[in-house]
């Protein structure tokens, strides 16, 4: 999933900001930055199949009256040898 992934992975894509990929063999690290559209994510994410994920969260934003920023700056990474 993590090359494969159409709507987020360890490739190139405009939200990016950066993006450090390393592989050899069975090994691979990588590292990104990129911008998050807070509402987009919560209420009409990429991907269909996290559509219906977000429920219990956008009720405990409705139910507490949370007030969300709209863009966030995140990052991820990760390391695998095998």
């Amino acid at each position: 999933m993590l090359f494969k992934d159409k709507y987020d992975g360890c490739y190139e894509r405009p939200e990016y900001f950066l993006l450090e990929f390393y592989a050899k063999g069975n090994t691979h690290n990588f590292f990104w930055v990129l911008h998050r559209d807070v509402d987009k994510q919560i209420n009409n994410p990429d991907d269909p199949a996290s559509r219906g994920s977000n429920v219990l969260l956008k009720k405990s934003i409705k139910d507490n009256s949370i007030k969300l920023t709209k863009i966030v700056l995140t990052s991820d990474h990760g390391y695998f040898s095998g």
